[in-house]
Parts: structure tokens; C-alpha cells; sequence
């Protein structure tokens, strides 16, 4: 009888283990539940934060480590222990917050405490509504001397379409960019991201690369994808996360996406044929 060979499970939530409704289907809770049948531990990947990221664990019945703020944290959602912690110190930030508002961009910020924002608030609305979660909004000025776990400029998508490249080069060395949204262009410290907080959560877990699993579907998802042992994407992934995956998942419904690829890994390891 063959055995399962995967440990770990870093999952992307939105539009991976979430659908477009932001809730996690029945066939995707099951899903879970499959892999925690075989002994794997569940790791929710998001670019949300901590805090928000903490209902859907509660939603699936366990607790566990979570990596947010695109890999800037790694945190036990029940003991408080930090595994990693990679955020953009004070000077840096406040250089790329007061440049993105000069740029005329919202800019929204990444903190301990809470997401402080400050610009139009047509793009702090669109902010909330694609991630469920509010943002403070204040004088982002007031700010410095603070360090953010992240920092994300918002424009309309040409203007993003037409300037992430120049603003990618413009902060080469100091932020690494990636745009997760049409609107968001999102800077961490240079080397952080979801696989660089999946590594170092392996190691303190005491699992190898090649016993960890990755499922994904966004640009932020790339590094993850890349470095896990066996990286999936979802069958609407952004074209980058299919190239950096290992397998795609066949296409249906977006809301049991995950189901179908946990069912193919499945098959492909011990032979377990499940419809999704």
C-alpha cells in the first residue's frame, strides 16, 4: 500500500481555498479534512493579515501556524509563537509611503496594531471588499519611525499596467514588488515572501522540502509554488503560478478548485479516487 508523502500543506486563501464568495466551500472543508486524515498539517498562505486570517482556521476546527501579510509573518494563531518575521523598517517605509502619495496612490500600510490607509477612498473600499477586512485611515505621515509588515500603492490598473516594471526597478535592492490585484502593486523586503516564511516554518517543524505541498493561484503565490516539494495551481491561476507549479488543476467550478487538486494529489500518491 503506498503512503502519503507529504507532511505540510501551505494553502493560498483567496481564490484558492476561498471561492468567489470568500467562504470556503463544503467540498473544499472536505478536502482538508482529507489531508488531515493522512497527517498532513494545514498552513493557510495569505496576503492578508494575521488577525483576519484567523477565522478561516477557526472555520476549518483547528489552530495552528499562519503565514500573512504575504510572508512578512509566520505566527501560531493560538500560542502567539513567531517562526519568521521580515518587515520593512521605519526609514524604508516611510520613503515608500511618502513617494507612493506623492504619486498621487493610495497607500495603504501593513501594521502590528492594524492596516492604515491614506488617499481616495474609492480604492479603500475596493481594498476592503477583495480582502474582507478595513483599513484605518489616517495621516500615514504620522507614521514614521514605525516598521510595516507591508506596504501596497493602489491606482487604477493602466496606470499599474503602464508603471509597475519602472517602479519594480526604481526599488530594486531595497522592496521586492509584486501586483496581486489589476489595482495593487504590493512591496515586502527583498527576498520575503510565501516561501521564504513556508521554509522557515518547515524547519522549525522539522520538515524536509520535499514533504510539503503548496496550493495557489496568484502572482504572490509564485515563490510558494515554486519552492514547495509538489506546488498546484488552481485551474484560474494567473499565468506565472502555472508556469512556477507543478501541476494545474482541471477546470470547473472556481469555488471547489482546491478540492480538485487535492483529489488529483491524491490519486497520484495512493491511488484515492474522489470527485470534486
Amino acid at each position: 500500500m503506498k503512503t502519503f508523502g507529504f507532511r505540510l500543506a501551505a494553502i493560498d486563501l483567496d481564490d484558492t481555498l476561498l471561492g468567489p464568495d470568500k467562504q470556503i466551500s463544503a467540498a473544499n472543508r472536505l478536502a482538508i479534512q482529507k489531508l488531515q486524515g493522512y497527517g498532513v498539517q494545514i498552513v493557510l498562505a495569505s496576503g492578508r493579515k494575521h488577525e483576519n486570517m484567523a477565522q478561516f482556521l477557526a472555520v476549518l476546527g483547528g489552530t495552528g501556524y499562519l503565514i500573512s501579510a504575504q510572508g512578512a509573518l509566520a505566527k501560531h494563531a493560538e500560542t502567539g509563537e513567531i517562526v519568521y518575521r521580515a518587515y520593512v523598517p521605519p526609514a524604508l517605509a516611510q520613503t515608500t509611503i511618502l513617494t507612493g502619495l506623492s504619486r498621487q496612490m493610495t497607500v495603504l500600510a501593513y501594521h502590528d496594531r492594524a492596516i492604515f490607509a491614506q488617499g481616495n477612498p474609492a480604492f479603500v473600499d475596493l481594498y476592503a471588499r477583495l480582502s474582507s477586512d478595513r483599513a484605518e485611515v489616517r495621516d500615514l505621515r504620522t507614521l514614521a519611525g514605525e516598521s510595516f509588515q507591508k506596504i501596497l500603492w493602489l491606482t487604477s490598473a493602466e496606470r499599474v499596467e503602464q508603471m509597475h516594471a519602472q517602479v519594480r526597478e526604481e526599488f530594486a535592492g531595497r522592496l521586492d514588488l509584486v501586483v496581486t490585484e489589476p489595482e495593487f502593486m504590493e512591496f515586502t523586503m527583498p527576498g520575503v515572501n510565501k516561501a521564504s516564511a513556508l521554509a522557515a516554518l518547515s524547519k522549525r517543524l522539522g520538515i524536509a522540502r520535499e514533504q510539503t505541498l503548496a496550493f495557489g493561484d496568484g502572482n504572490n503565490d509564485v515563490a510558494m509554488l515554486e519552492w514547495a516539494g509538489l506546488g498546484v495551481a488552481m485551474d484560474h491561476a494567473k499565468e506565472a503560478a502555472k508556469r512556477a507549479a507543478d501541476r494545474i488543476v482541471a477546470s470547473g467550478d472556481p469555488a471547489t478548485s482546491f478540492a480538485r487538486g487535492v483529489a488529483m494529489v491524491l490519486a497520484e500518491q495512493i491511488g484515492e479516487h474522489a470527485a470534486a
